[in-house]
This record gives C-alpha cells, structure tokens and sequence, in this order.
C-alpha cells in the first residue's frame, strides 16, 4: 500500500460535533509495507522545542506537553473486510502493546480513510476519523 501523507485527523461525539485532538493541521505519515508491517507517526504541527538539548534532562512539563502531541506505533497488519487489524509491536501508548487496534478503511477519491470505533479521549468517546493521501 505504500506511504500516505496526513491530511486530516478530527474526532466526533455521539452528537456528531467535530473535535481535532491533534490540531487544525496535524503533521504524520504510514506506511504499510509489503511485508505486512504498518508504522505511523502523528503531531501537532507547531510544537515547540525542548529548552534542553538533553532529552532526558528536559523539565518533565514539557515532556509531558510533548507525549500529549504525538503518537506513534507500529505493528504487523492483517486486512479483513473492511478492517484492517493492527496487532501492535510498539507505540508511545504503552498499553496497546500487545493488542489489537482496529481501524475500518475506505478510499474516497485517491483518499485512504481510517477510522476507529469509539475510543476514550480527554473524557469524550469519540470516533476518530483520519484522512490520507499518498505521500509523494
């Protein structure tokens, strides 16, 4: 399947309000791989940068204010259906390690659309809805 380039990542509650838990304008790649490994990376585009050069000396707010605006995992994947299953190897989200996500895709145009069942995020269930296009 290749590399695909982020274009869009909103939530939506039960009343179908819209939220972007990572931002207007998310920044992330995935890649599927022939192989059947996926890896992905996702962030708020302006983070900012450490006041240290030592990461592991950095002041634990900003480390904390850095975890809270990215994510990453990868996994191997299998595709049934309409799904696509992720049985994760490793991810900044230590309690997926060793499961399952579930992600149910779509193409719309030359779009890859993901999207997850309801998920707990800062007190909401949400639906998330990610939006790619093939990365150039």
């Amino acid at each position: 399947m290749g590399t695909w380039k982020l274009i869009e990542f909103i939530g939506k509650n039960t009343d179908e309000d819209i939220f972007h838990p990572f931002g207007e304008n998310p920044v992330g790649y995935i890649t599927f791989t022939e192989d059947e490994h996926m890896f992905t990376t996702i962030t708020f585009a302006d983070r900012g940068n450490f006041s240290s050069k030592d990461r592991l000396r950095t002041p634990v707010e900003e480390k904390v204010k850095a975890y809270d605006t990215h994510i990453s995992y990868c996994s191997k994947y299998r595709i049934e259906e309409n799904k696509i299953l992720l049985d994760v190897l490793a991810s900044s989200v230590p309690n997926w390690v060793g499961g399952t996500e579930e992600r149910f895709f779509s193409f719309e145009d030359d779009k890859l659309i993901l999207e997850t069942t309801p998920r707990l995020i800062n007190g909401h269930y949400l639906v998330m809805k990610v939006s790619w296009e093939k990365a150039e």
